[in-house]
């Protein structure tokens, strides 16, 4: 494996119609999308699987998709732990790093506050952003992103 992509926070259709983050899923050609949850509709999901292998987890937004909360990974010699994040507030730092340690992983990857993230303090922990720009909670829109992880290390890509 050399490259793994991930991203969420979608809202599609209720906050944004846009899949144009789908030309940049086939430009980047990773080996894996990895999925943080608020797909919001199946639809996200199924046009992500057409033509990607693709792992995913639910967020607080996705009644309509059966996913699972978590997921453990192992890539790039490392243990990443995927999780929507809205189990623990929005943007909760010390309480998503507390359990980054307790589970005893090298990088927690939440989501929830569409504002991408980069960390590292006895873990990494890192948030893509969104991927489609859509408004967050707070209702401020974004710059839409995603997170390429690769063997080098950790980037985002915004457009």
């Amino acid at each position: 494996m050399n490259k793994v992509i991930f991203l969420g926070d979608f809202h599609i259709p209720e906050r944004i119609s846009s899949f144009d983050f789908l030309d940049i899923l086939e430009k980047e050609d990773p080996d894996l999308v990895i999925g943080t949850g608020d797909y919001t509709s199946q639809n996200v999901v199924d046009k992500i699987r057409e033509n990607l292998r693709f792992k995913g987890i639910s967020g607080n937004c996705d009644y309509e998709v059966s996913l699972p909360e978590e997921m453990e990974l192992n890539l790039f010699g490392m243990r990443f732990l995927v999780i929507h994040g809205h189990q623990f507030g929005r943007g909760n730092i010390n309480a998503l790093k507390n359990y980054g340690l307790q589970r005893k992983v090298d990088v927690l990857v939440f989501a929830h506050t569409h504002e991408p993230f980069f960390s590292w303090n006895e873990l990494y922990l890192v948030n893509p952003g969104s991927a489609t720009g859509a408004y967050a909670g707070d209702g401020i829109s974004r710059p839409r992103s995603l997170l390429i992880v690769t063997k080098e290390g950790f980037s985002f890509r915004r457009w």
